[in-house]
């Protein structure tokens, strides 16, 4: 059943209540107390399911009262879910931050730490009792002596380092000390999870790191 403003389809898990998102949201509740009085005694149920499906339309809280006091109060209609295919603003900026490439000058000294949202691009040395963390990955362009724990949530993110002899490396909940490397260090190294076990892997031609270094190029060009 539907009309210009208001869809309605049953499934085999409860009932799917479509709002146009283009037309006014007065005009569409008028529409749908219109189609509610023409076929409320069909759809009139205590317990099946109805998700309303809202599109890209963004309901104030008021305008959500009254869409619930319609279905709920005045038509007995359960609501399961309400649906909207618009993304929350904290929720923007949080995926906004974890795709970024935060750059820092400088030598990280024992006691000290650089902790970022994104990857983190380290122009500089990580010396032993110096930590960087980043929840997503980690390049450093120097020596990595100190700790490393690239992925706080994120077990696919890699800790990249021109000279790797870590004190210990973390990618998600993943650990990996010292004793597991060759104390002299290794050069050009990446280190990833595979297999549930951090491994140090060859630089050359990693395709991730020249993808987030293009990125972190271009932001740089257009600042």
């Amino acid at each position: 059943m539907s009309t210009n403003l208001i869809n309605l389809k049953g499934t085999s898990k409860g009932i799917i209540l479509t709002l146009n998102d283009e037309a006014g949201f007065s005009n569409v509740l008028e529409e749908l107390k219109k189609f509610l009085l023409d076929n409320h005694l069909s759809m009139k149920s205590d317990t099946v399911p109805i998700t309303v499906k809202l599109g890209y339309r963004y309901l104030k809280k008021s305008q959500e009262e009254k869409l619930k006091k319609l279905l709920e109060e005045e038509y007995k209609l359960h609501i399961e879910n309400l649906e909207t295919e618009l993304i929350p603003k904290n929720e923007v900026l949080q995926k906004y931050n974890e795709s970024q490439i935060k750059a820092y000058s400088r030598v990280v000294r024992s006691g000290q730490i650089i902790k970022v949202e994104g990857s983190l691009l380290l122009i500089g040395d990580v010396n032993p009792g110096g930590r960087v963390e980043a929840t997503e990955n980690i390049f450093i362009l120097g020596k990595l002596l100190g700790n490393a724990h690239a992925g706080l949530n994120n077990n696919e993110a890699i800790i990249a380092a021109s000279f790797m002899n870590p004190t210990q490396l973390r990618i998600g909940e993943h650990i990996s000390r010292s004793p597991d490397h060759d104390s002299e260090g290794v050069y050009l190294k990446y280190a990833s999870v595979k297999e549930k076990k951090i491994n140090l892997n060859e630089l050359k031609g990693f395709p991730q790191i020249e993808k987030e270094l293009s990125v972190f190029e271009r932001s740089l060009l257009n600042e």
